[in-house]
């Protein structure tokens, strides 16, 4: 796994829900937290992925923290 550096920060991406669960090509694995230091309305996993272009090259997975906000129950 890479180092954070000074000069690279963290990256942060908003999306839309249902976003990633279009159709992909990606090689993922996820592994939830059980909990979240913001509380109920959010999960949180990581996720170690690629895509076929990638695997294909033999290059490493992408590391990230994703960070889901819950639907109100009704």
């Amino acid at each position: 796994m890479r180092n954070l550096s000074e000069s690279e920060p963290p990256s942060i991406y908003i999306m839309s829900p249902g976003f990633l669960d279009t159709p992909h090509d990606r090689e993922e694995y996820r592994l939830p937290y059980s909990e979240t230091p913001w509380g109920e309305r959010f999960t949180a996993e990581y996720v170690c992925g690629r895509s076929l272009y990638e695997r294909e090259r033999g290059w490493e997975y992408s590391k990230t923290v994703w960070v889901n906000l819950r639907q109100p129950s009704n």
